[in-house]
């Protein structure tokens, strides 16, 4: 059996075997030539010693991208879809990554929470971008339970109306209704504002 390669698309090697093309790969995981035997006795361990690269490679590559920044499960998932990785090794690589702790998806959300808790983003707003990513109703709410309760939301509701909207006439029903559709754009329930403002 011979291989050679070829580069005519841009980003795409392909394999031919015995001048028939077996497989296009990424050049973003493997190059622009791949270290395999030129002479293999059969198909089955060519599969066998590619399915071997292919593994190191992609493992290689996705240590490279958690390097850069956190990842989800699916987005790692699509990052390598996109770069023509068989499921196998998606799969293979996956859990490695996240028997090591590369991969948390519950820390990663955690993380984001915070982010918009800081941001002053209420659950409401934190939530669709959660939900938007791929992440099941019910994680999200157990999320979010686990990291807002409804005082601090409240706590938060009435720092902004101290602090971003202290010049606001809130006694003036067109600067109170501007208010409040601000914060509800930030995300805050309809529920927990009035409540603030029965307060306040």
């Amino acid at each position: 059996m011979d291989l050679s390669f070829s580069c005519e698309e841009p980003h795409r090697l392909k394999i031919f075997v015995d001048g028939q093309l077996w497989k296009t790969v990424s050049t973003a995981i493997f190059g622009y030539q791949i270290n395999l035997p030129d002479k293999c006795t059969d198909i089955i361990e060519l599969e066998r010693l590619f399915s071997l690269l292919e593994y190191q490679q992609a493992h290689h590559y996705a240590l490279k991208l958690l390097s850069n920044k956190s990842f989800l499960t699916a987005d790692l998932r699509r990052a390598l879809k996109t770069k023509q990785i068989s499921t196998e090794t998606i799969d293979r690589v996956i859990g490695e990554c996240s028997r090591h702790g590369y991969l948390d998806d519950h820390a990663w959300a955690q993380g984001v929470i915070r982010q918009h808790l800081a941001r002053k983003d209420g659950p409401q707003k934190i939530a669709r971008k959660l939900l938007a990513k791929g992440l099941s109703y019910d994680e999200v709410s157990q999320l979010l339970e686990d990291e807002c309760d409804k005082q601090t939301q409240q706590q938060l509701i009435f720092r902004m109306l101290e602090t971003r909207y202290r010049n606001r006439n809130l006694k003036d029903f067109r600067e109170r209704q501007k208010v409040i559709a601000a914060l509800i754009r930030k995300g805050f329930s309809m529920e927990d504002i009035l409540s603030v403002f029965d307060d306040f």
